[in-house]
């Protein structure tokens, strides 16, 4: 049956970032998943689950990306549930912000805002600063730079300036 003939199909994955992280305490593994809606619009959102095979758990819908805090208490995401105001998926284009959560996903708070596509955020090892990566510096060229920003927002501090594209970040631990 075809899509919007009245039917419905199974919502089914999609690809996303492979990758999980472990909460520092080893208790919860947190991961992105993406899923197909009956309209065919990708959604993703973050899961936590038990390591030993517990119950998956919702915690943030329209996020993906997840890293914790080294203290556990919070995750840095990227979205793009505010951008022009709006909460949305594909309906708003493909820049991401980066955003901060309490662990259980409460308090969501913003980080980034910019029309440049902000994404893969690594917290620092002092809980203080997230290192992410951006095409600010060259939209058009999508050139990715990487940055720092302090987790109360504010001014960015960017690290690389190259013609090469730099992902991935990660602090040493």
């Amino acid at each position: 049956m075809a899509v919007g003939s009245g039917s419905r199909r199974p919502a089914r994955p999609v690809p996303t970032r492979a990758a999980a992280t472990w909460s520092p305490d080893g208790s919860r593994i947190a991961f992105t998943r993406g899923t197909l809606t009956p309209s065919g619009l990708a959604q993703a959102a973050i899961y936590t689950v038990d390591p030993t095979g517990g119950t998956e758990r919702l915690l943030l819908d329209d996020a993906t990306e997840p890293d914790w805090s080294p203290d556990g208490t919070r995750i840095v995401f990227t979205s793009v549930r505010d951008h022009n105001g709006e909460t949305c998926f594909h309906e708003c284009g493909t820049s991401r912000e980066i955003y901060v959560a309490n662990a259980d996903g409460t308090e969501i708070r913003r980080l980034t805002r910019s029309e440049a596509d902000d994404h893969s955020p690594a917290f620092a090892p002092d809980g203080e600063r997230i290192a992410f990566v951006s095409d600010r510096s060259n939209r058009g060229g999508h050139e990715n730079e990487i940055y720092v920003i302090g987790l109360s927002g504010g001014e960015l501090q960017r690290l690389t300036a190259n013609d090469v594209w730099d992902l991935e970040p990660d602090w040493r631990r």
